[in-house]
């Protein structure tokens, strides 16, 4: 078996590293989609999770980055990985078996690792540092390396999970809480790009939904700028910036945002369904409708994205494919309240997903019929126009205004618009929404 070079051109390095007793230690890190690939602690990492990586599976990973989407050869990867080593294909399958559950690789939505029938591997997700040939002996000269990441703080962390799972739960109703939370994990970690992501997104939420936070927009503003500069790599470092502009209505900055997001990483399902939430409460009701589907797709345990694709082909005239993506939600809804079978929200979502489908769920009807304590969802009002309570659903939206919902966005895209434009009422209502 050859030693060490390539004879393909695939843009691999023709020569082994230096060999010096820091040489595996001095390679320059590099960024393969979301993730940082660090070889001098051979760790990956994409701002929250961190994998370790065996020396092997790093090896092969490095060739295939130089290779920038080529098809890197079985042969050539064994020359690399193994030079002056006789191994079979089955140490190269295991190695790439381990980076693909590294990085959390899939076969139902596209791998990051493609293997290419008799043939060999490529890699699909974009390179992002430059370790192209002609930059090849530069990238594999010793050199410093640079200190490691601090780590998350506990605290911070356990904050950030709080905040999480009460924005999915609680929605903008907990919003005070969420921002305590958040603001904790920032002072904890001031420095750590996912808590500055966390901040912007969830800040950005809650100043759409409610008027009491509108004024905290330039604080998401400032965290998604932090999180962009400190970690430019990530997709979710834009994807909170896309996110923040599109809540302050800034339709360019927030196009120009996304595409980034979606260059770094197109396998991120969070990116897409942020996107589609974006661009429908910008009115951009197509795009969310592909968006949200493509979302859904990549993220098969969520409901959140068939809903947005439900609401959004309904706008769209499209009424099989709405019900179908609705069908959809609902089964994924049912599987999450099994475990959370107290959350308000869900049961709201259920009621206006069933409500789209037809059927009169009386005990969710008259839960969102309740006025004040029931009217807390924009999916209470969607149930019940659906359901033909016109009043009640105008009662519903009417006291949520009241209590200072304001996501007019959402508003003028759902299909909710259409059911209740006809009424004096809702143009009323709608104008002291928009007024506001």
């Amino acid at each position: 078996m050859a030693s060490g070079a390539y004879s393909r051109g695939v843009g691999i390095p023709n020569r082994q590293p230096r060999t010096t007793n820091s040489a595996e230690r001095g390679r320059l890190p590099f960024h393969v989609g979301r993730w940082r690939i660090d070889p001098a602690s051979r760790e990956a990492s994409d701002g929250v999770a961190v994998r370790r990586l065996s020396p092997r599976a790093l090896r092969v990973l490095i060739a295939l980055a130089y290779a920038h989407g080529h098809v890197v050869t079985r042969g050539e990867l064994l020359d690399f990985v193994w030079p002056d080593v006789h191994v079979g294909d089955e140490s190269l399958t295991q190695a790439v078996a381990e980076l693909r559950r590294a990085f959390g690789d899939r076969r139902d939505i596209g791998r990051m690792i493609e293997t290419v029938a008799k043939s060999g591997y490529r890699l699909r997700a974009p390179v992002l540092t430059d370790v192209s040939a002609g930059d090849a002996p530069d990238a594999w000269a010793e050199v410093t390396p640079s200190a490691a990441p601090s780590p998350l703080p506990l605290d911070a962390y356990l904050a950030v999970l709080e905040a999480r799972w009460l924005a999915r739960h609680d929605g903008y109703l907990a919003a005070s809480a969420i921002d305590v939370l958040l603001s904790n994990a920032v002072s904890a970690a001031p420095g750590a790009a996912s808590v500055q992501i966390d901040y912007a997104v969830l800040t950005a939420l809650a100043a759409l939904h409610h008027e009491t936070y509108r004024h905290r927009l330039p604080a998401a503003d400032a965290a998604a700028r932090r999180a962009v500069a400190s970690r430019p790599d990530l997709a979710a470092s834009h994807r909170a910036r896309g996110f923040v502009a599109g809540a302050a209505g800034q339709v360019e900055l927030a196009r120009s945002a996304f595409e980034q997001a979606f260059t770094l990483d197109p396998q991120d399902g969070d990116t897409h369904y942020y996107a589609a939430q974006t661009f429908f409460g910008l009115g951009h009701v197509r795009a969310t409708a592909v968006l949200a589907e493509r979302a859904a797709s990549l993220m098969p345990d969520d409901y959140r994205p068939a809903f947005f694709v439900a609401r959004a082909a309904w706008n769209l005239g499209e009424r099989s494919r709405a019900e179908a993506a609705a069908r959809s939600a609902l089964r994924r809804l049912e599987v999450e309240r099994e475990a959370t079978p107290r959350s308000r929200r869900l049961l709201s979502a259920r009621g206006a997903l069933r409500a789209m489908l037809g059927a009169r769920d009386e005990v969710a009807t008259a839960a969102a019929a309740q006025r004040p304590l029931g009217a807390r969802y924009f999916y209470d009002v969607i149930t019940l126009a659906h359901s033909g309570e016109l009043d009640l659903a105008l009662d519903a939206l009417e006291a949520m205004i009241d209590g200072g919902w304001r996501y007019g966005g959402w508003l003028r895209a759902d299909p909710v618009n259409e059911l209740l434009s006809h009424e004096e009422r809702y143009r009323r209502l709608t104008h002291q929404l928009l007024a506001a």
